[in-house]
């Protein structure tokens, strides 16, 4: 809905100019080093209370170190720029910062066995930031005021959540403590491998935008952002409910199991992929039009969706592949993939770099995607057969 509301009441210039804000600053959250992973792949060994009081404090301890990092590099960033973007960008900063946070907050209210609040929390977060974004761009028609209104109730959403999973892990008998180095280097070791894996993440759905900032100007970031958005949801569904899922398959000493998990949740994510994309596939105009309304903005995504839905149908397959492997230990093999992935993309381009249009350039992405996201599905089942009996 608020991005429906930003594509009417914002410019599509000023639009794409508020995606490329988002796009620059999120590489700032590969800072975390897969501190969320970590926690999840050593809590979810079965930790007793001291120990896990232990992990809790160091994973929020380098989320609070880095997110201060993070603010005071805001403030030099700023200042080089414009007055046009210098509000947007450091509102950006900010709310980037404290995303992480609240992220390493949600992780922890997992391990406290309670989806259902992390759940809630999410979805309090994401009406915040709707009802921010669509009152202020229907007000101020502006993206610094939307980036400025956005970046207060974050830290609003982040603080309400702090206490909430502070109180939540004493009712546990788990305090807050001091952090030792032991926790640090083994969330290091256990993240590192997420880290990198987040690298590539962050290139192929924040550095497209960047890149057909550079080819097609904040139109084109416009025109690629709405069926990117839209149609990824299906993967977020897919990731979140997955990850419960990890948990168990970290915390399960039986390979037998981790099978069994693994394959019941696979069929229920190839059946939320495929009918998402056979919604998309009868349906995406209409739905575009909804959503964006009549313009130039719906004739630009209306070339290219049909080449997302193919795209984020194999992408939306891989979380289980992808949790499989790290509750495996196998965490460097993602690693291998996405390399061919970015470089399958980047070949793409390259062949084509001097005529490289928003079609050619949607083409690429799908065609990189499908081929990632096979190699995942194959290499995952030939693990299965190969070492789990």
């Amino acid at each position: 809905m608020s991005a429906a509301v930003l594509s009417r009441f914002l410019d599509p210039v000023d639009l794409g100019r508020y995606l490329l804000a988002y796009s620059f600053a999120y590489f700032i959250t590969l800072a975390d080093l897969g501190v969320g992973n970590g926690l999840i792949q050593s809590v979810g060994q079965g930790k007793d209370f001291y120990a896990r009081s232990r992990y809790f404090s160091s994973g929020l301890t380098i989320s609070f170190v880095i997110s201060s990092v993070i603010m005071l590099s805001a403030i030099p960033i700023v200042f080089l720029l414009d007055d046009d973007n210098r509000v947007l960008y450091f509102s950006v900063i900010i709310q980037i910062a404290v995303m992480n946070i609240m992220n390493t907050t949600f992780v922890i209210l997992r391990l406290l066995n309670r989806p259902d609040l992390k759940f809630k929390m999410q979805i309090l977060f994401s009406l915040s930031l709707m009802i921010s974004s669509v009152v202020t761009a229907m007000v101020f028609k502006s993206s610094r005021q939307v980036a400025f209104y956005g970046a207060l109730s974050t830290i609003f959403i982040a603080i309400f959540t702090f206490i909430i999973a502070k109180r939540i892990s004493e009712s546990h008998g788990i305090r807050l403590r001091v952090p030792d180095l032991y926790r640090y280097r083994e969330l290091f070791k256990i993240g590192s491998a997420t880290f990198v894996h987040n690298i590539f993440g962050a290139f192929f759905t924040f550095g497209q935008r960047i890149l057909i900032g550079a080819l097609a100007g904040p139109f084109g970031v416009a025109s690629v952002f709405y069926p990117q958005t839209l149609i990824s949801k299906m993967h977020q569904y897919n990731a979140m409910t997955s990850e419960v899922f990890f948990i168990e398959m970290s915390s399960s000493k039986d390979e037998s199991s981790i099978k069994k998990i693994y394959s019941s949740k696979l069929k229920i994510n190839f059946i939320a992929s495929i009918s998402i994309s056979l919604l998309f596939l009868f349906l995406g105009n209409q739905i575009f039009a909804v959503w964006l309304g009549s313009g130039v903005l719906l004739e630009s995504v209306e070339n290219i969706y049909i080449y997302y839905i193919f795209a984020y149908f194999f992408y939306s397959l891989t979380p289980m592949p992808y949790y499989l492997l790290n509750s495996l230990g196998m965490q460097w093999k993602v690693v291998v993939f996405d390399v061919i992935y970015a470089a399958t993309f980047g070949l793409m381009i390259l062949i084509n770099l001097n005529s490289v249009d928003l079609v050619y350039f949607s083409k690429s992405f799908a065609g990189a995607t499908c081929i990632y996201g096979a190699m995942m599905l194959l290499y995952a089942n030939s693990i299965l057969k190969r070492k789990i009996k």
